[in-house]
């Protein structure tokens, strides 16, 4: 509930800031060699305020309607006349490519524990995050333009592939240790004193996402006024996500424990690894609007939002334990099988855009921005609680499981070259 009232908070956001550029629009646009035919819905005339001059006497532009009697006329848009009309915009076919520099995101990144035991009244805990880093992904797409109507086809694909990675070792090997949230201290079989997993003194988290979305739409332009555009759409999205989160804690047998723990050495074992990944694949309708809003020239301020609802299938992530041995491994693993999900996703554009006529026929638009989506828990896992055996042994022996969804994010940056002829 907490990330769909997070979600509905930024929409409503983005909303009013569409609605404020729409109401400040006052530049002239200069984009008209191809807008010679306007349809023109609703041209209000100019804003009367006649009652005070009826009474007063006519004067100006209210003496035609006082003499015709309709002192009825009231001020439109706040005493702003406002064209809304449909563009003639110029027909054709228009090819973009582009570049993304995005940071993925989702709420399971913490992979370790790093536990202090010292002193022994008041322990403290350390919970180790990935934290990925922006990295580069693509998007192409193609749109169709129908003369004399404003309305038009479009279609893309964001393409993106990520990993990192980080490694942490413990600051004092006598008094520290870090290991899987599933294990923090003694096993439910150790004494209170006994602490096998002491002897794991450094960890590596990795993460990687797969993240492609296929958007099919149709739209209709409408402007407001002379400056601003306003592009309402409806379609479909495809999209496929992947997580693959992997922890690996490594075994130092070397290191005695400062009293009073306990902790018996395992030197043949080399490390212990669990490793989730979780995927999701959907598709659903999608709507949304986008606006330009001419600055000066050729220059344009662009704003998108759009929400789409997904069903599709979810596989769980499939948590594989191995305890690697110098001449052996034990694989154990949970297993669940995909599941039907209904996911809701958001996504929102902020930029500015160049426009340049390339001959008499041809247009470029450079386009360069902020962007960001959220996918409401795509992801999930199934993952040990409680263990009977300390880890260090290389088995799970998990005496309880629970179950984590996970939301995923993308934001950064996009900039983007399109050609229309």
């Amino acid at each position: 509930m907490g990330g769909l009232k997070l979600v509905g908070r930024a929409v409503l956001t983005a909303a009013l800031l569409c609605l404020i550029a729409v109401n400040w629009a006052g530049a002239k646009d200069t984009r008209a060699s191809w807008l010679d035919a306007q349809e023109v819905l609703e041209s209000p005339g100019p804003a009367l305020a006649c009652d005070d001059a009826c009474d007063g006497g006519c004067d100006g532009a209210c003496s035609g309607a006082c003499a015709t009697g309709s002192c009825t006329a009231f001020p439109a848009a706040a005493g702003m006349n406002l064209a809304v009309f449909v563009p003639n915009l110029k027909p054709g076919f228009e090819f973009t490519g582009g570049f993304l520099l995005l940071k993925p995101g989702a709420d399971n990144l913490g992979f370790a524990t790093i536990t202090t035991f010292l002193p022994v009244q008041n322990p403290q805990w350390a919970v180790q995050t990935l934290n990925p880093d922006y990295q580069p992904g693509f998007t192409v797409g193609a749109r169709y333009i129908r003369p004399c109507s404003g309305k038009d086809i479009r279609t893309n694909w964001e393409h993106l592939r990520t990993s990192d990675s980080t490694f942490v070792p413990v600051d004092d090997l006598n008094t520290q240790w870090i290991s899987p949230f599933s294990q923090t201290g003694p096993s439910t079989s150790e004494t209170a004193n006994e602490v096998g997993i002491f002897h794991l003194k450094s960890a590596e988290g990795s993460v990687a996402f797969d993240y492609d979305m296929v958007n099919l739409d149709m739209g209709q332009t409408v402007n407001l006024g002379q400056s601003t555009q306003l592009r309402l759409f409806a379609g479909l999205s495809w999209v496929r996500l992947q997580q693959q989160l992997i922890s690996t804690f490594y075994n130092n047998p070397d290191v005695d424990p400062v009293p009073p723990v306990i902790a018996p050495a395992n030197p043949t074992l080399e490390y212990i690894q669990l490793s989730n990944t979780s995927t999701y694949t959907g598709a659903g309708p999608r709507l949304g609007l986008s606006t330009e809003h001419t600055l000066r020239r050729v220059f344009t301020f662009i704003g998108e939002l759009s929400g789409a609802v997904l069903a599709g299938w979810q596989q769980p992530a499939e948590y594989s334990f191995a305890g690697v041995y110098e001449d052996a491994a034990d694989i154990e693993q949970i297993s669940a099988e995909r599941v039907t999900q209904v996911v809701w996703t958001s996504d929102a554009k902020l930029g500015l855009g160049y426009t340049r006529l390339l001959g008499r026929s041809s247009i470029l638009n450079l386009q360069s921005g902020f962007q960001a989506a959220i996918f409401i828990n795509p992801f999930s896992t199934y993952e040990t609680s409680t263990n009977v055996l300390p880890l260090d042994i290389g088995s799970l022996s998990t005496n309880s499981m629970r179950h984590t969804p996970s939301n995923f994010t993308l934001n950064g940056w996009y900039a983007s070259c399109s050609v229309q002829w």
